[in-house]
């Protein structure tokens, strides 16, 4: 099996569901274990200026995720495809489609899934071009702000408060107290700033 047919048997529409769920699942442990804190400024930008004019597509998805989605799944199958290269050297050429495929999936799913900074150091800067890609492709660009603080944050209407988490996401249970902790370190760093905040929030 040579780098052509990995390839093929990768894209091979039978195995569509398969990817999907591979590249579904990194994706959720990522987002559970995402510091947004340590997200490049630019992207930071594009998140904030999401959240004012409107976090989610004219489909429903958030932005963000389908960001996310393009950048894991380039990711995923590269992981594949080397771990199919790999197994293939260490087997004298033999590979066994179906079962060696969805191993290799597994594997890369999970690599990702337990998402670590040092174990993928480009993520950051990929998810930033990604969502700057997004943001000149929908002509979002004059939208955004400079001057957000170099933080992530949102005025949630409904409950009347300011927010660090992404929309979508569901507020982690130790909230409050990585919210805290968070309001800490901006008041430390911007000790005689006056706080972005008012000029940055989504008005009701």
């Amino acid at each position: 099996m040579d780098a052509q047919a990995i390839m093929e048997l990768m894209s091979d529409a039978k195995h569509d569901k398969l990817v999907k769920d591979a590249i579904a699942c990194a994706m959720e442990g990522i987002q559970c274990r995402l510091i947004i804190a340590h997200l490049p400024e630019k992207l930071l930008e594009a998140m904030n200026m999401w959240a004012r004019i409107g976090w989610y597509d004219e489909d429903g998805g958030a932005k963000f995720e389908k960001c996310l989605w393009e950048v894991v799944s380039r990711e995923l199958k590269k992981r594949v495809f080397d771990l199919l290269s790999e197994w293939m050297k260490e087997d004298s050429g033999l590979v066994y489609p179906e079962k060696d495929l969805f191993y290799a999936l597994c594997t890369a799913s999970n690599s990702l899934h337990y998402y670590n900074e040092e174990y993928w150091p480009t993520m950051g800067a990929e998810l930033e071009a990604e969502a700057l890609h997004w943001v000149k492709e929908h002509d979002e660009g004059r939208l955004i702000e400079s001057g957000d603080g170099g933080y992530f944050q949102y005025y949630d209407c409904v409950n009347e408060e300011v927010c660090h988490h992404m929309p979508h996401r569901p507020k982690p249970l130790d909230y409050q107290e990585q919210e805290q902790e968070q309001e800490k370190e901006q008041e430390q760093e911007e000790i005689g700033l006056v706080l972005v905040g008012a000029g940055t929030l989504v008005s009701c």
